[in-house]
């Protein structure tokens, strides 16, 4: 899978630039680091003798850095935001350059806002061709905690479009966290320890490739015969209307053509249209600018691209915004619930559940499921009945407007209860679908 290269800076067909011509001092003039306007700088002088001492000031004058360049060099290396700044007003506007600490100081926190805002000013979208729509979505969002060399440095937050682009938004979450298992190449379905094999300054940074690592592998969650139009290699298609590539920071599908998407994506370092058409934005940086900037200045690049091993740049944690916090309640309540089952304090259930869970050698959880596929028709399966403060998954949105009227799916509703979806061929039950069947079925 890769990104088009058209445009971008390493464009293979692309022209070298002549060299401007070295400058030649006017005739009667010697070489100076100044521009002197064909004559030479002289010391003061009074009477036609030079003043004393004037000739070692204008020397140490000459040598001493600018205040400017003396701020730049004191915060630049220790603050990454302040030096990002710098340089952006150095492009856009460097009358602002006075005004740098300032501004960083009325946005300590939200130092990517303040850069959204900026390139809103300064760096207007592109006009998007007919069809294209500008991007945006509501989420959720998702973190990367990404090292360089080995050495951390930071978390990237996006926020997903799953509004908009379902099947990328819910392939990549689920490949933050995990929850899938393993894939068809017997790995992982998870983005922790995933390199970014292709960087190309001032265009995209590329990574999602598990599997091989070097942009010709990775894979999709999702398997054959789905509604996500997955084909035989389990590429999933492409979701219309595309969005617009039209600033820095969107999170893009990198494929290997129309409908060719797998797990390989890429974060924008500026517009590009020429993309808008060919790949699927499915989200944006919401924080962690900084740490994209980060990495490409700091990764040593081959030809192709790719960071060398000294500078290797790694997802060394990943998943989903708001859900560890989640996960590590149910962990502490499940130790208590097994604390309260040893003591006998949950009115002898504990041990009926173990008793049947022995009798059959399978836990309860496969137990109850099997249970419930046996009283209903194999060829489909009833999503979960809304519950309060959660939404149905796309899959079971589906589900709900095709599958849910049979005599069951009636007698269900009524009952208040909500069923697992039921196994299908290639797929497996969620942590949310596993834990319902264990409690409410």
């Amino acid at each position: 899978a890769a990104v088009p290269s058209k445009g971008s800076p390493v464009a293979t067909n692309a022209k070298a630039l002549p060299k401007a011509p070295a400058q030649v001092p006017a005739a009667g003039t010697t070489n100076s680091t100044s521009f002197s306007f064909g004559k030479t700088a002289t010391a003061p002088t009074l009477f036609g003798k030079p003043l004393a001492g004037a000739a070692k000031a204008e020397k140490e004058s000459a040598a001493k850095p600018s205040a400017q360049e003396e701020a730049k060099a004191e915060g630049g290396a220790k603050n990454p935001h302040r030096e990002r700044l710098i340089q952006f007003y150095e492009k856009h506007n460097p009358s602002k350059l006075g005004s740098v600490d300032k501004t960083l100081a009325n946005f300590k926190g939200r130092e990517d806002l303040l850069f959204k805002k900026l390139e809103d000013k300064y760096c207007p979208a592109p006009t998007l061709a007919p069809g294209i729509l500008p991007p945006e979505g509501t989420g959720p969002s998702c973190y990367l905690s990404i090292s360089l060399g080995g050495r951390p440095l930071g978390k990237v937050v996006v926020k997903l479009y799953a509004d908009k682009t379902p099947f990328a938004a819910e392939n990549f979450r689920s490949l933050c966290t995990g929850e899938r298992g393993r894939g068809k190449s017997g790995k992982p379905l998870h983005f922790k320890g995933c390199a970014f094999h292709r960087i190309v300054p001032n265009f995209v940074i590329q990574g999602g490739d598990f599997t091989k690592g070097d942009g010709t592998g990775g894979e999709s969650v999702y398997s054959p015969g789905g509604r996500e139009g997955a084909n035989m290699w389990g590429k999933f298609k492409d979701e219309k209307p595309f969005l617009g590539h039209t600033r820095s920071g969107l999170l893009s599908m990198a494929n290997n053509g129309p409908d060719g998407n797998g797990s390989q994506f890429f974060f924008t370092l500026r517009a590009s249209p020429f993309l808008d058409g060919r790949h699927v934005v499915f989200g944006e940086v919401t924080d962690g600018m900084h740490v994209l900037t980060e990495i490409v200045k700091g990764a040593e690049l081959d030809k192709a691209g790719k960071p060398s091993g000294e500078t290797r740049v790694v997802i060394e944690d990943c998943g989903e915004v708001g859900k560890e916090e989640e996960k590590a309640k149910v962990s502490k309540e499940e130790g208590k619930d097994e604390v309260g089952k040893a003591e006998g304090k949950d009115g002898g259930k504990g041990g009926r559940e173990k008793m049947a869970t022995e009798s059959s050698g399978k836990s309860t959880v496969e137990n109850k499921v099997e249970t419930l596929v046996d009283t209903k028709e194999k060829d489909w399966a009833l999503p979960h009945m809304p519950i309060p403060g959660l939404k149905p998954s796309p899959f079971e949105a589906s589900l709900a407007t095709t599958k849910t009227t049979t005599p069951f799916a009636t007698e269900m509703n009524k009952a208040g209860t909500a069923p697992p979806s039921m196994l299908m061929p290639g797929m497996k039950p969620s942590p949310f679908e596993t834990a319902w069947a264990a409690t409410k079925t």
